[in-house]
């Protein structure tokens, strides 16, 4: 899948890397090769998003928040190329739609890559508050949408800024106590080759892997000492890797 999924995406990438270049060289840049180099960036925004949303996608992290996210997104960069096409007035049902897309999606992409943090049990509660106030913050941008606040009261300006603060303070941590995490608990190092036929791969501790040469589904579990194990590891440092799983 990741490969093909890359494969669409460069290829994507090229054709719209053209496109652009085209619109900028051409004589006499005008309104056609304006709405051709917005198409392009779009086009190349929804492949970004895709390429956000893969690791957690393949990992099954934050189920399925990663493939929602790329729905949404997908759905709203193309009602995006719509808007620049069509230009319709400021208010329409069309624009408020995309913004919903693009907001609901792109608070989905934040939390597919901040899912991919593994934290020690102690600071789990920071990511769940992290993921809460996401959902919450992108919950006052639509309804600010659809319900057209021109001129919204100072104190719901206030909660707006209080929660945007938070998130962003938020989503800085995750990766520094992510970082913490690993080193309190000391290196995993994976396992790079599979238990079954020997395909190199990479197989991270606690999570589960295919081999994608002969479909062998397993994971890496840690132990010290191993009491027992179909495949063991021996790194650097003395602790051993068990790989445990079943074709």
């Amino acid at each position: 899948m990741r490969r093909r999924l890359l494969s669409v995406l460069l290829g994507s990438i090229a054709v719209n890397a053209a496109l652009g270049i085209y619109a900028l060289v051409v004589p006499g840049f005008g309104d056609l090769q304006r709405r051709v180099l917005l198409t392009s960036v779009l086009v190349t925004a929804a492949g970004i998003v895709a390429l956000a949303c893969l690791p957690a996608w393949e990992r099954r992290r934050l189920w399925p928040v990663p493939v929602v996210s790329v729905a949404l997104s997908a759905l709203g960069l193309v009602l995006a190329v719509v808007v620049v096409w069509t230009e319709p007035a400021g208010e329409s049902p069309l624009i408020k739609t995309m913004g919903t897309f693009l907001i609901l999606g792109g608070a989905g992409v934040l939390a597919s890559l901040l899912g991919l943090a593994r934290l020690a049990h102690r600071f789990r509660w920071v990511l769940a508050a992290t993921l809460g106030l996401i959902a919450l913050l992108a919950l006052f941008y639509v309804t600010a949408i659809w319900a057209e606040l021109d001129d919204p009261p100072t104190w719901l300006v206030r909660v707006y800024g209080v929660v945007g603060i938070l998130v962003a303070a938020l989503v800085v941590a995750v990766p520094v106590l992510h970082r913490a995490s690993a080193r309190g608990s000391g290196e995993r190092l994976p396992v790079r080759f599979c238990p079954a036929c020997g395909r190199a791969l990479s197989a991270r501790a606690d999570e589960d892997a295919a081999c994608p040469g002969c479909g062998t589904r397993f994971r890496v579990r840690y132990e010290r000492p191993v009491a027992r194990s179909a495949v063991e590891t021996a790194p650097p440092g003395g602790t051993r890797a068990a790989c445990s799983g079943q074709a």
